[in-house]
C-alpha cells in the first residue's frame, strides 16, 4: 500500500509487509522493512514495483 502520510519516504511512502510460515499459519516478520526496501530499491524507475499494475477494464 502506498501512503505518504503513514510510510517512510525512504521506501517511497510504501508500506511494505513480509509474512514468515509457522506450522499452519503465518506470522510477520519481525525485522523491520529495511530489507524490503533496499530489495526494492533496484526497481525504482517503475515505482518500487517488480511488476506493472494490471489496467482496469470499462
Amino acid at each position: 500500500m502506498k501512503d505518504s502520510k503513514a510510510f517512510n519516504a525512504d521506501g517511497d511512502n510504501w508500506g511494505y509487509a513480509r509474512f514468515i510460515k509457522k506450522g499452519d499459519s503465518f506470522e510477520s516478520w519481525k525485522k523491520g522493512t529495511q530489507g524490503c526496501i533496499s530489495c526494492h530499491s533496484i526497481a525504482k524507475e517503475n515505482d518500487y514495483l517488480f511488476t506493472k499494475m494490471q489496467s482496469t477494464f470499462h
